[in-house]
């Protein structure tokens, strides 16, 4: 998005100057009528239309907010800026030279954002004549333009009480650089550096390996300089407050351990539902497949597809700091159905308002046809009993009351030879499936659960389906469709 033009603001007559030429104005800034969007890390430079008092020149008299002033703005101890406006201030450094001032932000401005620049009537010129205010307008660029910036993944800008056996601390550019060795990118205690190697994960993102523990309680900055630099030669942005962290006292001993462990076989998978001592991240193994968890946290939930005669899965843990990771296993899988069924959609909200037209979609995910026999499909009040239907790979089926009809004028209609699948009563589950949500499951006569899909917690609005967003049976596979059900379709 480019920069559509400049807003400029000047209220004129503002202070105790007057409208006689003698009162200082802006004449100009660096931001005015740019035609490209504007750096986030350049220099901000103001000229005036005589000299400023160097006395007069500070962070108080001219001032950078994120967004827009809200109203006609006078500046000055008169005037000042709304609580709100002043937590949308941006920090920077300014410096005077005649009648030049420059603006340096101490932290990267937000990209592709609105921002003003404020020059205040506390600037005076020749002892007693203040400024007539002025504001300015600009949009920035994106991370790309300007001095390339850092920040810190892991852990986070800004965390408190970390371990200080810490395996390595996570830094990612705002774009491609080289140059990145231990003594350009660095941990600092104050002014000193901390001893540590580097490993590249792309051109963007490094890790920072500590090679002892980080000292105890205190603030670890992340300091990167040249010859650290982007293709067109950038050097890093100089933050006048480096991205830091805080250390605890804690050097962890123990490994993660993990409690309440649950296995369940269901649409295919196997989902692990287990809790964490620490915040750590998981690792969910079935033989040769796995699943990585993203972030640390201590609830988890992973899921891998399963294969016939998988019979035994592994779970390993670990977290931030040095310690060794922790394996569980072998641990047993679950029986599970060899009927590859899947649950992909339920309608339990129709336009006509009544049970009858209630369906529940499922879908043979598998490569050889699946006959239904002898399956129930429960909620929490009861079970409808599945007859026997054959359903040939890839294909989609209905189960729906006995009731039910096809074309009924109001809700949607099933595609065109969508095969429908009636229960013996006029309504699904033990009294229909309940419209504020509820979990259904496709399971074998001996409870195995074949197939599982809840409703709890998705808002529907009446004729609107849940589908299915995800292969295996999470928290997170099941979200409201787009528009209305969809019934015999994916």
């Amino acid at each position: 998005m480019g920069l559509r033009g400049v807003v400029v603001l000047v209220c004129a007559g503002c202070g105790s100057g007057g409208l006689g030429a003698s009162v200082p104005e802006l004449v100009s800034t660096s931001v005015d009528g740019v035609p490209v969007e504007v750096s986030p890390t350049g220099v901000i430079e103001l000229r005036f239309s005589s000299p400023i008092d160097r006395e007069s020149v500070s962070s108080e008299s001219v001032l950078l907010i994120e967004g827009e002033v809200n109203g006609p703005f006078q500046g000055g101890a008169n005037h000042p800026l709304k609580k709100e406006e002043r937590q949308r201030l941006v920090p920077g450094a300014v410096e005077g030279d005649g009648a030049v001032v420059h603006f340096q932000p101490t932290r990267p401005l937000a990209p592709r954002t609105l921002h003003t620049v404020l020059a205040t009537t506390l600037l005076r010129s020749g002892g007693m004549r203040p400024l007539r205010a002025a504001t300015r307008i600009f949009l920035t660029g994106g991370a790309e333009i300007g001095a390339p910036t850092w920040t810190l993944c892991d852990p986070e800008e800004g965390s408190v009480d970390v371990v200080r056996n810490l395996r390595a601390v996570q830094v990612r550019f705002s774009r491609p650089v080289s140059g990145v060795d231990a003594r350009s990118l660095q941990l600092f205690d104050a002014a000193q550096p901390l001893a540590a190697t580097i490993s590249a994960q792309d051109g963007n993102t490094f890790s920072i390996w500590p090679v002892a523990p980080l000292p105890e309680e205190r603030t670890i900055a992340v300091i990167a300089r040249l010859p650290i630099m982007d293709e067109a030669g950038e050097s890093p942005f100089r933050y006048a407050k480096p991205p830091s962290f805080q250390t605890g006292q804690q050097l962890r001993i123990h490994s993660p351990r993990a409690h309440e462990v649950a296995l369940v076989a269901s649409s295919g998978c196997l989902i692990a539902n287990f809790e964490t001592d620490v915040a750590a991240s998981a690792r969910l193994c079935v033989g040769s497949l796995c699943q990585d968890e993203a972030v640390r946290g201590f609830v988890h939930q992973l899921s891998v597809p399963l294969l016939e005669g998988d019979a035994s899965a592994s779970l390993h843990l670990s977290d931030e700091s040095t310690v060794p990771e922790s394996t569980l296993g072998p641990l047993a899988v679950p029986a599970f159905s060899s009927r590859t069924l899947t649950i992909t959609e339920v309608l339990s909200k129709p336009r006509t308002g009544t049970l009858v037209q209630q369906f529940v979609e499922i879908q043979n995910t598998g490569r050889e046809a699946v006959d239904l026999g002898g399956l129930e499909l429960a909620d929490e009040r009861g079970a409808s009993r599945i007859p026997s239907a054959m359903l040939e790979p890839g294909q989609l089926a209905l189960i729906v009351p006995k009731d039910f009809l096809e074309h009924d004028g109001v809700d949607i209609p099933p595609a065109s030879g969508t095969k429908l699948i009636r229960v013996g009563e006029r309504h699904l589950g033990g009294n229909g499936i309940r419209e504020s949500g509820e979990e259904l499951e496709l399971r074998e006569p001996d409870g195995r659960r074949v197939s599982r899909f809840s409703t709890v917690g998705i808002k529907l609005a009446t004729g609107q389906s849940a589908q299915r967003a995800a292969a295996c049976d999470i928290e997170a596979a099941y979200r409201a469709s787009f528009g209305g059900a969809n019934p015999g379709e994916l």
